[in-house]
């Protein structure tokens, strides 16, 4: 007799499926948009971090003038200046949450 009800399994069934695969979908979506702005923004930072770095070697080790400048790479732009101490370099941009971001770093002269 429970074999001749087949049909309502089938709806019930897929209905679980169905189920199943909107829970996945509803938590994996939202964590693959962070993890892909996340990567976006260390992205951002190695960017700032060579800038910063380029920067340094110009003015320190090559005797470049030590001026404000912004620079852009891969559509974000990234602006460099001086500390009022002169020794310190700091280099701010804008990152995919809209925050400003900023990382600085010093120069010795000898």
């Amino acid at each position: 007799m429970l074999l001749k009800c087949k049909k309502g399994y089938i709806l019930v069934d897929m209905l679980v499926s169905l189920n199943i695969l909107l829970l996945i979908c509803l938590f994996l979506i939202p964590n693959y948009l962070l993890v892909k702005n996340e990567r976006t923004n260390l992205m951002m930072i190695n960017e700032a971090n060579t800038l910063l770095h380029e920067e340094l070697k110009l003015v320190v080790l090559e005797g470049k003038e030590r001026q404000i400048k912004t620079v852009t790479r891969n559509r974000v732009n990234y602006r460099m200046n001086w500390e009022d101490d002169q020794n310190k370099l700091c280099i701010t941009w804008v990152n995919r949450l809209n925050r400003n971001s900023t990382r600085c770093s010093y120069a010795s002269f000898e």
